[in-house]
């Protein structure tokens, strides 16, 4: 009995742990950057104004940014989702034995600068595909192949994150599949006269998406908060909003150190927005 009461506040020391190692920086990091934006504090601070967060909203470069994030996430996520669905519940075998089942951890292993070194080896104008390319005879010089990096499209950046994504959420698919027992479901689903492929659209596909959400959501942060990656296979202009951040608040130019921190400040607010308003469109249990 003593022994018991003895551990039972461990959880609530947890939990303040927890908080004081995560919540409370960041609470601390985002207040910071919201009194430099109002020019409380800083080397330049010239007392409370609204001038730095008048200027950032007239910046374009500013919504270009927000905008070429919100494209890049987007268009790295949705093709990774789709094809870990597919992979997932069409060779699900392979992935739980054999090779495939060590394969599938590597790329998720590699820090975020090596998967963007490996992309500018593969999409580069003298990596592997302009050899290939070439060899192949599809191109005269492999000066003629086409630049996938620094790209107005992101092209490099989406392959460094299709490369990150895709054996993640092939992973996550395949822990689902197990934990919501979608093998028995389809069976019951067969038995009351549904199809392969209804049994596929309309139990397994709603449950995998269902249950992955808060999964994709944050995966999707993820990338648009990545900078690494944008930061050596992105163009100058427009840049990921975290490219933009970064530059803004790391130069020389004290005065562009406050826009710098208002973007922080409105990027951090959007995306609670989004957490909250996603968590309020959940179906309730």
């Amino acid at each position: 009995m003593l022994l018991s009461h003895k551990y039972r506040f461990w959880p609530a020391i947890g939990i303040a742990a927890f908080l004081l190692l995560t919540a409370v920086p960041l609470l601390l990091g985002f207040i910071y950057a919201l009194l430099y934006s109002l020019g409380l504090v800083g080397a330049l601070a010239p007392g409370f104004t609204l001038r730095f967060w008048a200027e950032g909203f007239q910046s374009r470069a500013l919504w270009h940014s927000l905008g070429y994030s919100l494209y890049i996430t987007l268009a790295s996520l949705l093709p990774a989702l789709v094809g870990g669905l597919v992979l997932a519940t069409t060779l699900r075998t392979y992935f739980q034995k054999g090779p495939g089942a060590y394969l599938i951890y590597l790329p998720l292993v590699m820090p975020a600068l090596v998967v963007a070194l490996w992309s500018m080896q593969v999409l580069g104008q003298t990596g592997l595909v302009a050899r290939l390319g070439f060899q192949w005879g599809w191109f005269a010089d492999m000066r003629h192949f086409p630049g996938y990096i620094n790209d107005g499209w992101g092209l490099g950046i989406l392959f460094a994150h299709w490369t990150m994504a895709l054996p993640f959420f092939t992973l996550l698919f395949l822990g689902m599949q197990d934990n919501e027992r979608l093998d028995d479901l389809t069976q019951v689903a067969r038995s009351l006269g549904a199809s392969p492929a209804q049994a596929y659209y309309r139990v397994v596909l709603p449950v995998l998406l269902q249950k992955g959400r808060p999964s994709m959501l944050m995966y999707g942060i993820f990338c648009g908060g990545l900078m690494k990656i944008p930061l050596l296979l992105g163009q100058q202009s427009p840049q990921m909003i975290s490219v933009l951040i970064t530059r803004k608040v790391g130069r020389y130019d004290l005065a562009e150190i406050p826009e710098g921190y208002f973007i922080a400040v409105l990027y951090s607010l959007l995306l609670l927005g989004v957490l909250f308003f996603t968590k309020h469109l959940s179906p309730s249990k």
